[in-house]
C-alpha cells in the first residue's frame, strides 16, 4: 500500500509503520483523506468522553461492508499482527514498541470473514479512543465561545454571589456583580484548558502512524461543522525526512509543552503505552548522566 511516496508496512519491533519512499523536504503534503466515520464529543483536559456513544455503534453500521472492514482493520489497536501480545490487549503499557498506537492489520491483509463476529461496546470504545483523532470544527469554535465566555462565567457569577449573600447577609445583586468581575476576566480561559466541546474521527491511513514527543510529520484535520460534510485530514511534513525514515506524528498536540515525565505519563494514562521515542530516551540518558556526575 502506497501512495504519494510513502508507504504503509510493517516495521519490525514497532508493527504497522508509515515509511517515507524518497527523501521529503518540509511542508510537504503526503497524502489527505476523509473521515470514515466522525462524531461530536465533550472533551475534558486531553480525555473524551463520546457522551452519544450510541450513535458511533449506529454510524458504524451505516457504513458499507468495505468501510466496515476498513473500521474494524482498527482492532485490535495494541497488538502485534496475528499475535496478542499479553497486558497490553486491556490497556497496559510495555516496554517494548514504546510509541505504538495501532498495530492492527490492514483490510488487503487480512480480509473480513463473510459474517463478521459483532464488535461489542468496549470494542467501538477501544477503537475510537485509541485511534480517533481529535479536532474542533467551526460549530465547535462557536459553541465554545458561548460556553466559556458567556455560559461558564455567568453560572458561576451567579452561585457564588448568591452564596456569599446568603451566608453574609449582603444583597445579591451586589453580590453577583461583584462575583462577576472576577469570573469573566479569569473563567473563560482556565475553563478552555479544562473542557471544551469537540469532534472525533477515525481516519484509516493515518491511524497508522506512530507516536514521537518530537514528530516529523504534522497533521490538520479540515472541517466546516456540517454534519452531512466528511471532514478531510491532511498530512505535511515538518522537517526534512529522508528515504526510508518512518513518518511519527504527536497524538497530543500540548505534548511539546511538557516535561519528559509528564508527556510518558499522559501518553500512558491516554493510550496505555510508555513513550520510548528519542526525546524521550535522550532525557532520560541526560537524567540519568547528570545523576551519576551527582555521586562522584
Amino acid at each position: 500500500m502506497d501512495a504519494n511516496g510513502i508507504e504503509f508496512r510493517e516495521v519490525e519491533g514497532r508493527g504497522r509503520a508509515v515509511i517515507a519512499k524518497r527523501d521529503f523536504q518540509p511542508g510537504i503534503l503526503l497524502f489527505e483523506e476523509p473521515a470514515l466515520v466522525f462524531v461530536k464529543t465533550w472533551m475534558i483536559l486531553t480525555g473524551v468522553i463520546v457522551f452519544r456513544r450510541d450513535k458511533v455503534e449506529h454510524k458504524y453500521e451505516a457504513l458499507l461492508s468495505e468501510e466496515k472492514s476498513q473500521y474494524r482493520s482498527l482492532y485490535p489497536v495494541c497488538e502485534e499482527p496475528h499475535t496478542e501480545r499479553h497486558g497490553e490487549r486491556h490497556g497496559e503499557s510495555t516496554e517494548s514498541g514504546g510509541q505504538l498506537r495501532n498495530r492492527g492489520r490492514t483490510p488487503e491483509a487480512s480480509p473480513s470473514p463473510a459474517s463478521p463476529t459483532p464488535l461489542t461496546s468496549q470494542q467501538h470504545l477501544q477503537i475510537w479512543d485509541n485511534c480517533g483523532f481529535h479536532y474542533c470544527d467551526s460549530l465547535d469554535d462557536q459553541r465554545n465561545q458561548i460556553l466559556h465566555v458567556v455560559v461558564c462565567p455567568a453560572l458561576l457569577s451567579a452561585i457564588t454571589g448568591c452564596a456569599y449573600a446568603y451566608r453574609f447577609q449582603a444583597q445579591y445583586v451586589k453580590s453577583v456583580l461583584a462575583a462577576g468581575v472576577l469570573f469573566f476576566a479569569i473563567v473563560g480561559p482556565v475553563c478552555y484548558r479544562l473542557f471544551y466541546f469537540g469532534s472525533q474521527a477515525i481516519f484509516v491511513k493515518a491511524s497508522r502512524l506512530n507516536h514521537s514527543c518530537q514528530p516529523n510529520a504534522e497533521w490538520q484535520v479540515d472541517a466546516v461543522g456540517e454534519a452531512k460534510h466528511a471532514p478531510t485530514l491532511s498530512l505535511r511534513t515538518k522537517q526534512r525526512v529522508k528515504k526510508g525514515e518512518e513518518l511519527t506524528i504527536d497524538y497530543i498536540r500540548e505534548l511539546p509543552d511538557l516535561k519528559q515525565s509528564e508527556r510518558r505519563k499522559l501518553l500512558q494514562q491516554d493510550y496505555g503505552f510508555l513513550c520510548t521515542c528519542t526525546r524521550c530516551t535522550r532525557c532520560i540518558s541526560d537524567d540519568v548522566e547528570e545523576l551519576e556526575a551527582e555521586e562522584r
